[in-house]
């Protein structure tokens, strides 16, 4: 090697062989020939969809790496696109190569339609968040999308199957199996080497879900100017309803037809850190049981006879525990839970699981977009994961017990819980 940088043609050669040995499909991000002061082929644009309280921490965290282009953020409120703009302008004054320019726009289209926008960031709220995604996906982008997956079943399935037609790279938001925060992954490395004897069940406290939205519709009060709120893009898919800026912030995650509550919140991480520590990233229950049914907690139960028992809380709730026939392990919070079990450190022989670069989240799905890798928390990850929340959500709100087909993705034989799968989508939003 002479030192020197290979040539754009080198470039566009070495990151598509790579990516057609891996049986990958090629692609080469816009900025990958070159722009500013850091090599090529690590520059990747970004477009922020919906940047609320995480969206622009989101925005910082990206705008402060020298191997992102911060392109253009996309809000229908402007008070959200100016507060993701302040913070992407003090991030990027801290890369050597400084901030660069960072456009704004009220229609997410507008990024999906520009050619140097190579992946978008998706922070709006679950209800858009499937529907961002799938048209990303059509529009040729990669996608990193918070948590929860989705708002419904039906819209999960649909948001998968995109990605994989379309050959996206997506990393899910949660972030804990790369941070290894309160040593997530040790313990699941632990528990699937065998340390607590032959798995049980594990416990995982989860918060309440949605409540009804009551809406006045005898009145229809003007929303504010477009340019400080499109009322309409902002409802989006969901029902029609009059202006209030009562769902707006933070309520419209805790009332139905926008939220999952407490179940999408903090359960999202709880429940996908139950999935991992039992192995079950490709699987889901074939059976979900309400309180009473098969004792005090509602049960999701796999086909081997695995459960995830869940006890209610009032609210948000990180704790998650793991129990076998010769121990019990605690993955994560401060569950309520004595732990015992075989201590002997892993050797070079025992299971690991994937690990993040470093425990770098972001990092990680920029790796992937440029090797066109899977992520840690890949599009079945997040589907999969996402699917107990709202096994967990249709129980609450049937409070019987329900069968459920992991490969249709199906409630065979119940209509009733079957039409609880998926909303209908406001025009023009009815994309699947």
């Amino acid at each position: 090697m002479n030192g020197k940088q290979p040539s754009s043609d080198r470039r566009r050669f070495l990151i598509s062989a790579a990516a057609a040995a891996m049986g990958c499909p090629v692609f080469v991000p816009s900025h990958a020939l070159g722009r500013g002061g850091v090599a090529a082929s690590e520059r990747i644009g970004l477009a922020y969809l919906g940047p609320g309280n995480r969206g622009r921490q989101l925005v910082r965290e990206f705008a402060m790496r020298p191997d992102v282009e911060s392109l253009l953020v996309c809000d229908p409120q402007r008070d959200r696109r100016q507060l993701a703009l302040a913070a992407q302008r003090e991030a990027g004054e801290r890369r050597p190569q400084g901030r660069g320019t960072c456009g704004q726009c009220i229609d997410f289209r507008e990024a999906l339609a520009r050619s140097d926008v190579d992946a978008v960031v998706v922070s709006a709220p679950e209800f858009w968040r499937p529907i961002l995604c799938i048209l990303a996906a059509k529009a040729g982008k990669d996608i990193y999308t918070e948590k929860p997956y989705s708002l419904t079943i039906g819209e999960g399935r649909a948001m998968f199957e995109a990605v994989r037609r379309h050959g996206r790279v997506f990393q899910h938001g949660t972030q804990r199996r790369s941070n290894n925060e309160q040593g997530l992954r040790d313990s699941c490395e632990l528990v699937r080497n065998g340390r607590l004897g032959k798995l049980t069940h594990a416990t995982v406290w989860v918060g309440p879900g949605p409540t009804s939205d009551r809406v006045d519709y005898t009145a229809w009060p003007p929303p504010p100017p477009r340019d400080v709120l499109d009322w309409d893009l902002w409802l989006g898919p969901a029902p029609l309803r009059p202006y209030s800026d009562r769902i707006l912030g933070w309520n419209w995650h805790i009332t139905r037809n926008f939220g999952l509550g407490s179940i999408g919140n903090w359960g999202a991480h709880t429940l996908d850190m139950a999935q991992w520590a039992l192995g079950k990233d490709a699987e889901s229950p074939v059976a979900a049981l309400p309180p009473g049914a098969a004792g005090p907690h509602l049960v999701l139960r796999y086909a081997d006879g695995l459960e995830i028992r869940v006890p209610r809380t009032k609210g948000d709730c990180s704790d998650v525990a793991v129990f076998g026939s010769a121990g019990q392990k605690i993955i994560l919070g401060r569950p309520p839970v004595t732990e015992e079990y075989d201590e002997t450190p892993l050797g070079p022989s025992d299971l690991r699981l994937y690990r993040a670069d470093r425990g770098d989240h972001l990092g990680n799905w920029l790796q992937c977009i440029r090797t066109r890798g899977s992520t840690i928390c890949n599009a079945e990850v997040g589907l999969r994961s996402g699917l107990l929340c709202h096994l967990i959500d249709i129980v609450d709100r049937l409070q019987r017990p329900l069968k459920f087909d992991p490969a249709r993705l199906e409630f065979p034989g119940d209509d009733e819980a079957q039409r609880l799968s998926d909303t209908p989508k406001r025009s023009p939003w009815q994309i699947y």
